[in-house]
């Protein structure tokens, strides 16, 4: 009996031996298994998405009361899931203020040689600086000074626009098909009108004064002002409508806009120059608000040693109201539905939050938020970031879901795979066992949404999104246009993702080129 026992507290001795071993190797050693859980609900998908973009909801548009509502409908979804608040937080509901530029102030005006312009005759830009200038003018084609594209073109050359105001023409210059001479089909970014402003700034422009093209595939309007919170140009930046551009020029005995414009685009050459006897003198002064804002952020327990680890899944629920941003259609006034852009991100975000809060809790835990002022700018997911409820260093990485419901072709765009060494394994793991072919771009996580927010501090991202099309900042962007079995397969996609995720051992940020082509894996 006592060799018995002796053998038996032996043993015991060796079983505890073996355990402190383990603990001074280290706890990653054991990692619990990842969270199984149920496939996505297309029909839940269906109920979200419809719900977020019905016109009730006025397009979820800053500023309206369909933003509050859809930030408590989702907090709601939250609240009726079990899900908590995000550490340190009573409530759901993370609150800011942002001051936007909205419009421009009655103090605003411009003249011509000493003669006021009908203020219906012209817009200070939302980039215009605020500024007074008084200088001559100078006729500076489209105003661009391209180093790239299929030749050099400056507008610049053999001009002196140092302490002048700068007349440009929007758009570039084109062929006889309206293709841009400087890159071909597409149009270049020299085109814009901030890209504009800062050339004439560089130059010494006091101010630029824009022009609708007369030849030009699209009927002149002058632009709807679009409410801004970043930052301004240099310099004070005008749009004045053709007819007053033609009055400059007949005062200065030139010819007129449209047959400068011919010139310019036939020769793909500049025709720049100082208009005679005609001076412009004007005041830019805009006006400012202060709008409340609201991320919607629920949380979800990890199990284990690698609990305080946070996976982040998000998705923007703002849209565009009734078109006050920047948009493809700025001249209507209809309701923007953002069924796709991106009820259906938001929508399959939730469906996520459903399905891993009946599933037994993975090693990792997760927060799930839905970010507002996307479309304006970035600017819930950049206060989340400055204001995080955990370490930004023990997010292990973010998944970002924005417009995921027009899958065509069964193809799902992944942005961000480039910014961790562990994402290719688990993607492909993952992409074998869904019925959806990937499409991989933006490798480096900067893509025009939310998850270019955490991959500037260096956290691992991926960016999941159907793909662009027709409607997309249009009011036609409705919910009866989504393919909800297709958003159902994308959500199991990330779903998968997401459980390997929660057991990887190692996921660093790793840097990437800053633009890779868009490729197929073989």
């Amino acid at each position: 009996m006592s060799t018995i026992r002796f053998m038996i507290r032996s043993l015991r001795q060796l079983a505890c031996l073996a355990l402190v071993l383990l603990s001074i190797a280290g706890c990653k050693l054991f990692i619990p298994p990842a969270p199984s859980v149920q496939p996505a609900s297309a029909e839940a998908i269906r109920s979200t998405v419809t719900y977020l973009s019905d016109d009730a909801m006025e397009g979820r548009g800053f500023g309206t009361d369909g933003l509050d509502h859809a930030a408590q409908y989702i907090a709601g979804y939250f609240r009726g899931l079990g899900l908590q608040p995000e550490p340190g937080h009573a409530d759901y509901l993370q609150t800011f203020t942002k001051t936007f530029v909205t419009g421009v102030d009655s103090a605003t005006s411009l003249k011509v040689n000493s003669a006021p312009v009908k203020a219906a005759d012209y817009v200070p830009l939302s980039n215009s600086a605020e500024a007074s200038f008084d200088a001559a003018v100078v006729f500076v084609g489209y105003g661009i000074s391209a180093t790239t594209g299929k030749a050099p073109y400056d507008d610049y050359a053999g001009v002196d626009v140092k302490g002048k105001v700068a007349l440009a023409m929007a758009s570039e210059p084109c062929d006889e098909k309206g293709r841009s001479r400087l890159v071909g089909n597409a149009r270049s970014g020299y085109s814009s009108p901030s890209t504009k402003a800062r050339i004439a700034a560089d130059r010494g422009a006091v101010a630029l004064i824009l022009v609708h093209p007369p030849k030009h595939k699209e009927p002149e309007s002058l632009p709807q002002f679009r409410p801004r919170s970043g930052s301004a140009a240099a310099i004070p930046v005008i749009q004045i409508k053709q007819q007053g551009a033609n009055d400059l020029f007949r005062r200065a005995g030139a010819k007129s806009l449209k047959e400068y414009q011919a010139d310019i685009d036939a020769a793909f050459s500049p025709r720049s120059f100082v208009l005679r006897k005609t001076r412009l003198a004007g005041q830019v002064t805009l006006k400012r608000q202060d709008f409340t804002f609201k991320n919607v952020v629920a949380f979800l327990p990890g199990s284990g040693l690698h609990d305080r680890q946070y996976i982040v899944i998000g998705a923007h629920y703002d849209h565009m109201g009734r078109g006050p941003v920047p948009s493809t259609a700025p001249a209507t006034r209809a309701i923007y539905p953002g069924a796709d852009d991106n009820a259906s991100g938001t929508a399959a975000m939730l469906e996520l939050a459903r399905l891993f809060s009946q599933a037994r809790p993975g090693p990792r835990s997760l927060l799930f938020v839905a970010f507002s002022a996307e479309e304006v700018g970035l600017h819930g997911s950049q206060y989340w970031i400055d204001h995080p409820p955990v370490s930004l260093e023990s997010i292990t990485a973010m998944i970002n879901l924005d417009m995921v419901g027009r899958v065509r072709d069964r193809t799902i765009t992944i942005g961000g795979s480039g910014t961790a060494a562990a994402w290719p394994g688990i993607l492909s793991r993952s992409v074998a066992s869904s019925t959806l072919r990937p499409r991989y771009s933006w490798n480096n996580g900067i893509a025009p949404s939310d998850n270019a927010t955490f991959a500037r501090k260096r956290i691992p991202v991926l960016f999941f999104n159907s793909g662009s099309h027709p409607d997309l900042h249009r009011p036609t962007d409705t919910a009866d246009k989504i393919d909800y079995n297709a958003a159902a397969q994308v959500v199991d996609l990330v779903a998968d993702v997401i459980r390997r995720l929660s057991t990887q051992a190692n996921v660093t940020f790793t840097e990437s080129p800053t633009t890779m082509p868009a490729t197929r894996p073989n």
